[in-house]
């Protein structure tokens, strides 16, 4: 199982990507094999998460998904629950962990991954 390495992560302002290598990540070159040839030998940055409209999220989220996922782990989840429109807080809630803009509300956890997951079931 490979640990996260907070240095592998890039963010652009919303997204949140995760270019180190760990078992079963992609070469970019075996995925798009017209790529620039500066990316051969290199891994395909994988999706973490994205930062749409809670940015301030993102310190706590990446704090919490290094310390308590392995990268397999973590995008095991994420491709199992891909058909169940689960997102990456939900995966990490199952660990416990609470956005700290709902840690102050004191709002209950399985409230707020209803409220989600409604939201996400209404975009689709």
């Amino acid at each position: 199982m490979t640990q996260f390495k907070k240095e592998e992560f890039t963010w652009d302002g919303e997204y949140l990507m995760y270019r180190g290598a760990w078992e079963g990540a992609k070469l970019m070159m075996d995925v798009h094999p017209d790529a620039h040839p500066s990316w051969a030998g290199k891994v395909k940055p994988t999706f973490v998460a994205r930062f749409k409209y809670n940015k301030k999220d993102k310190p706590s989220f990446l704090k919490f998904l290094i310390a308590n996922f392995t990268c397999e782990e973590y995008f095991n989840y994420m491709e199992k629950y891909k058909q169940e429109l689960v997102g990456p807080a939900e995966v990490l809630a199952s660990k416990g962990y609470i956005p700290p803009r709902l840690e102050h509300n004191k709002v209950d956890m399985l409230d707020w991954y209803n409220q989600r997951r409604k939201k996400m079931q209404a975009t689709y």
